[in-house]
C-alpha cells in the first residue's frame, strides 16, 4: 500500500509541476501581451500615438 502512495506521489511531481510551470509561463506571457495592447489601445485613442508609431514598435519586437 506504501509503495502505491509512493508511486502516485512521484507520478503526481512528474507531471504536475511541469505543467504547472507552463501554465504560469502561458498566463504571465498572455497577461503581458494583453497590457501592451490596452496601453498601445489608449495611447492611440488620446492622440499620443499614431498608427504608423504603433506599427514600427510591433516590428521591433
Amino acid at each position: 500500500m506504501m509503495e502505491v502512495i509512493l508511486y502516485f506521489a512521484i507520478g503526481l511531481g512528474l507531471i504536475g509541476i511541469p505543467s504547472f510551470v507552463f501554465y504560469r509561463l502561458g498566463i504571465d506571457i498572455g497577461v503581458t501581451k494583453g497590457v501592451r495592447k490596452q496601453l498601445i489601445r489608449e495611447l492611440m485613442h488620446s492622440g499620443i500615438l499614431e498608427e504608423a508609431e504603433s506599427m514600427q514598435m510591433r516590428r521591433a519586437r
